[in-house]
This record gives C-alpha cells, sequence and structure tokens, in this order.
C-alpha cells in the first residue's frame, strides 16, 4: 500500500471514473489495483500543496466569516431594539383605554368648548380681553371636570375625542 492507511473511524469517500481497459491493465500491472493508483496520485498532489497558502486561505475565510458574524450580531442587536420598542408601545397601547364619547356628551363638549375653540382659531379675536383663548380654556376644562365630576384624564380624553385641536392646550 502507498501512502499512509485509513485512520480507524476515518470517514471516506468513493471517487468514481471511467478510464480505457489499457490503462486499467497497465495501472493494475504496475500498482496492483486502481484504488492503490488514484491515492498514490492523490497523496503526491496534495504533499505539492503549500501549507502556508492553505492557512492563508483559512485565516482569510475565518475572518470573512467573523466579519459577517458581527454583521449579523448587529443586525440581531437592532431587531432587538425595533422588538423592545413595539412590545413597549403595545404595553402603552393596553395601558390606555379607549374612551367612547356618546351623542349626548358630544353635544355636551361642543356646548362647552366651542366658542373658546373658534377663538383659538381665530389668533384669540372675538374673545374676552382679559384672557387668552388658552388660559380660558383650561379654566373651562377645570370647571367642565369639577362640574361633570370626572376624573382629569378621562375629561381630557373626552374632549380631544370633540377636538383633537385642543392637544396641548389642555
Amino acid at each position: 500500500m502507498v501512502g499512509r492507511p485509513r485512520k480507524y473511524g476515518e470517514e471516506t469517500v468513493s471517487i468514481w471514473t471511467r478510464i480505457p481497459r489499457s490503462w486499467k491493465k497497465l495501472i493494475e500491472d504496475n500498482f496492483g489495483s486502481t484504488s492503490e493508483f488514484l491515492r498514490s496520485i492523490i497523496e503526491k498532489e496534495l504533499s505539492k500543496l503549500d501549507s502556508e497558502s492553505l492557512k492563508q486561505k483559512l485565516i482569510e475565510e475565518k475572518e470573512e466569516l467573523q466579519q459577517q458574524l458581527s454583521k449579523i450580531k448587529k443586525e440581531e442587536e437592532s431587531i432587538l431594539s425595533k422588538l423592545e420598542e413595539v412590545e413597549l408601545r403595545l404595553k402603552q397601547l393596553e395601558s390606555t383605554q379607549l374612551i367612547e364619547v356618546t351623542d349626548e356628551e358630544h353635544f355636551e363638549i361642543t356646548d362647552w368648548f366651542k366658542e373658546a375653540v373658534e377663538a383659538i382659531n381665530n389668533n384669540g379675536r372675538g374673545w374676552r380681553a382679559e384672557l387668552t383663548p388658552e388660559q380660558a380654556i383650561k379654566r373651562l376644562f377645570k370647571t367642565f371636570v369639577d362640574e361633570k365630576k370626572l376624573d382629569i384624564l378621562t375629561a381630557k380624553k373626552k374632549v380631544l375625542r370633540v377636538f383633537p385641536e385642543l392637544e396641548g392646550v389642555i
């Protein structure tokens, strides 16, 4: 047998090729079997390989894989941060209660705040001079909360459902 014997438990593969019958006879006469001939050729060619160039190729491949891995880790961090933001926003949405405004409440809120909202939209024209429209709306809102006996958050949500333009004023 030419070259080293197979290591115990080493995985093997079959290499198959077609050659002329006359070559097979020559190979068997000179090397004993075609398998031994192929093994010897493969071992010779493998021994010619430069171990330094193989090491360099492996090092380059390793560096490339590390770069890909770091890129994937950055993407993972980005995705996890986005997921965290989405989960936080979902919790916020779940914690906020949707306030429905009945037709009666809508009419009442419109009646209470209509004049003040018009004054804001007209830059204060047509409104009492001693208060800015924003100050008047805040006073109106406080009176509305007290008179209707609502908590401030519920009252604010109801008023904003009817007049979204008051966001930031109350």
